[in-house]
C-alpha cells in the first residue's frame, strides 16, 4: 500500500508544527507498513512451504498404504494356497479307510 498521495498532501501544506507532526507521523507509518508487508510476505511463503510438506507427506501416505495393501494381498495368497492343499488333501484322506483317532484329527483339521 502506497502512502504517497497523502504525503503529496502534506508536503503542499504550509510550513508548520503540525505539518511536521504529520510528517513523523507518516514516517512512522510507512515503517509499519514496510514491517506489515514483510511479515504477510513471510507468512505466504510459510503457508507455500507448508502445503508442499503436506502434499509430500500425503504423497508418502499414501504410497505407504499401496505397499501395505500389496503386501496383505501376498501374504494372503501365500498362506491360502496351501491351506487350500490341505483341506483339499483332507477331503481325499476323508474317502479312505481311517481309524477313530486318525478321524478325529482330520475333523479337526477340517474344522480349524
Amino acid at each position: 500500500m502506497s502512502i504517497e498521495p497523502i504525503k503529496k498532501i502534506i508536503n503542499s501544506l504550509p510550513e508548520s508544527d503540525s505539518k511536521k507532526m504529520l510528517g513523523r507521523k507518516i514516517k512512522i507509518l510507512e515503517k509499519d507498513i514496510t514491517r506489515t508487508e514483510a511479515k504477510y510476505l513471510k507468512a505466504n511463503e510459510d503457508k507455500l512451504t507448508i502445503s508442499h510438506l503436506l502434499a509430500k507427506v500425503n504423497r508418502e501416505l499414501e504410497e505407504s498404504l499401496d505397499n501395505e495393501k500389496r503386501f496383505i494381498a501376498s501374504v494372503s495368497h501365500e498362506l491360502r494356497t496351501p491351506l487350500t492343499a490341505i483341506l483339499g488333501y483332507s477331503e481325499l484322506l476323508d474317502d479312505t479307510a481311517l481309524n477313530n483317532k486318525q478321524k478325529r484329527y482330520l475333523t479337526n483339521i477340517v474344522q480349524s
